[in-house]
Parts: C-alpha cells; sequence; structure tokens
C-alpha cells in the first residue's frame, strides 16, 4: 500500500499546478473509478464536454489495449492518444509470467539477470515487433 501512497504523492504534485476541475476530473478517473479503463475514460470525456473545456484538455488511455480495434475504439471512446504496450510484449514473446518486478522473466524480456536474458535473439525479436507494429498500423488505417 506503501507504493500506492507514494504514487499519488506524485500525482498530487502535478496537480497543484492545475485548477480545481481538472483536478477533480483526474482524482475521480485514478480513485473513484479504479474499474476498467473504458468506464473512467468515458466519463472524463463527458464530464469535460459537459463542462465545455474538453478542448483545453487532452486525455491519454492506457489499459489491455492490445490491437488496432482496440486503439480505434479507445480514440472513438475520447482517448486523444492510447498507450498500447501489451500487444508489443506478446509480440517479443511475453507469457505474462507476472515476474517482471522481482527479476524472475522466464522468457528474459524483463530482467537484469544475464542467465535470461543472454538466451534472448534481439534480432528475431526486433523482427517481430517491427512486424507487429506494421500489421497494427495497416489495420487501424483499414
Amino acid at each position: 500500500m506503501s507504493a500506492f501512497f507514494d504514487w499519488w504523492d506524485s500525482v498530487e504534485e502535478w496537480l497543484t499546478g492545475l485548477s480545481f476541475v481538472p483536478q477533480l476530473l483526474v482524482t475521480v478517473a485514478v480513485v473513484i473509478v479504479p474499474g476498467p479503463m473504458n468506464e473512467a475514460l468515458m466519463l472524463v470525456h463527458n464530464t469535460l464536454v459537459g463542462l465545455n473545456i474538453r478542448q483545453h484538455i487532452r486525455i491519454g488511455a492506457a489499459g489491455k489495449i492490445t490491437s488496432a480495434f482496440d486503439i480505434a475504439r479507445t480514440i472513438s471512446m475520447g482517448a486523444d492518444w492510447c498507450n498500447a504496450g501489451r500487444g508489443f510484449m506478446f509480440s517479443l514473446g511475453c507469457i505474462q509470467a507476472q515476474s517482471c518486478h522481482n527479476d524472475h522473466c522466464p522468457t528474459g524480456i524483463a530482467t537484469q539477470d544475464p542467465r535470461r536474458w543472454s538466451k534472448l535473439d534481439v534480432e528475431d525479436k526486433a523482427a517481430r515487433v517491427h512486424a507487429f507494429h506494421d500489421n497494427t498500423l495497416r489495420a487501424l488505417h483499414d
């Protein structure tokens, strides 16, 4: 729980530079609506539109965005940009072992342990990520 409070302290420092309404919206989206990103995104977007300040604030979205469809859906729901790291991690070979934080990633992707990352074929993984990116952009364009 202390990690959350450390994180929230940095958010509070950022919020102090904003006026009241954007502070409230960020607080609502982060604290009160910790559920699915789609509902939080719609809440923030619709509130900003209702207050007639949407044109002054950019909304970024992240959370289980893996495909071009997810990107298109998220942008159509009001996001100005998306962070889509999950699909790229899958293209690298991530198996979601949830060991990123303890340096025991079985695939060697998220580790500093030379025994694990030495088996990572960087050229092969680079080609996979490039292909995933190209295919995602192509699908998004369609």
